[in-house]
């Protein structure tokens, strides 16, 4: 069974030790928003539920990998690596720093949203 961390927890991995700051439950998984001690920054460590089975565990870790060798782009959240401990794949990613109302994740923006908000969010995703 996979570890559950709580915040103050320390989850060391291959690349660096992660410090957990606050955790985000989702319907597929968990995201620890971490401070990485190594690198001197905060990333996110996404996790899924539904990765149980060794066959699963291998597709996740190959799409995954095929996530980490995208270059930057301004409109793809950053993957930087795998992270294999406590019995659970994580996929590293850069930390998306909230905007002035708080928002950083595509479900703050769903709902309500203008015309011309939705086209400016379907060209972003055609760019990514």
């Amino acid at each position: 069974m996979a570890q559950k961390w709580v915040v103050g927890d320390k989850i060391k991995g291959k690349y660096d030790e992660y410090e957990v700051h606050r955790i985000l439950e989702g319907g597929m998984g968990s995201v620890y928003i971490c401070y990485a001690l190594k690198q001197e920054s905060p990333v996110a460590l996404k996790t899924f539920k539904f990765i149980t089975a060794r066959e699963a565990d291998d597709r996740f870790r190959r799409e995954a990998l095929i996530w980490t060798e995208l270059e930057k782009h301004p409109y793809i959240v950053r993957a930087r690596w795998i992270e294999e401990t406590g019995g659970q794949l994580f996929i590293v990613l850069e930390y998306i720093a909230p905007d002035r109302e708080g928002r950083n994740t595509l479900t703050h923006y769903l709902g309500g949203l203008s015309l011309s908000d939705s086209l400016r969010f379907a060209i972003q995703f055609c760019y990514g």
